[in-house]
C-alpha cells in the first residue's frame, strides 16, 4: 500500500509499493457550461472509476478558467458517473474576472473508496477545465 508523507509545502509525497501494484493516475475533463462530467483517466479516455478492492488518492488538483465569463466550479467524491451527487471535495472556485486562461495547481488531499467516480461540476455556464492527480492503491 502506498505511504503518504506531506511536506512543508502542503504537497503530498506518495512513496509506492511495487508489492501491492500502484499506480500513478492522472485524470482530467473539460465540461461542457452548467454541465457535471466524470474526470478521464488519461490513459484510456474513459471515466475513471477506481477498481474494487482499491482506492484513490489525490495528492493535487489543477483547474483553468478557459473563458473570459464568469465560472464556478466544485469537485464532488461520488458514486455515479456525470453527477453533482455524494461528497463535495472543493467548494465553489468561482472566476469573475474578464481574464481567461487562467490555471492553478493546488495541493489537495482526499481518499476515494472503490466504485467511486470524481466528477466536476461547473455551475455558471463558464468554460473550465479540471485534472487531478494521485496514486491508485490497494483499499
Amino acid at each position: 500500500m502506498a505511504s503518504v508523507i506531506t511536506t512543508k509545502n502542503g504537497y503530498a509525497t506518495v512513496v509506492l509499493d511495487a508489492s501491492t501494484n500502484d499506480k500513478i493516475i492522472s485524470a482530467n475533463i473539460y465540461p461542457a457550461a452548467t454541465t457535471t462530467k466524470t474526470l478521464h483517466d488519461v490513459a484510456t479516455g474513459t471515466d475513471y472509476q477506481v477498481p474494487a478492492n482499491r482506492k484513490l488518492i489525490i495528492t493535487s488538483f489543477t483547474y483553468c478558467f478557459a473563458g473570459n465569463s464568469d465560472a464556478e466550479i466544485r469537485l464532488w467524491n461520488s458514486a455515479s458517473s456525470d453527477s453533482a451527487t455524494g461528497t463535495q471535495m472543493v467548494f465553489d472556485i468561482q472566476h469573475k474576472n474578464d481574464t481567461g486562461n487562467l490555471t492553478y495547481t493546488i495541493p489537495f488531499y482526499a481518499e476515494i473508496a472503490e466504485s467511486r467516480y470524481v466528477n466536476l461540476n461547473e455551475t455558471a455556464g463558464g468554460l473550465v477545465w479540471g485534472s487531478i492527480s494521485g496514486v491508485e492503491t490497494d483499499a
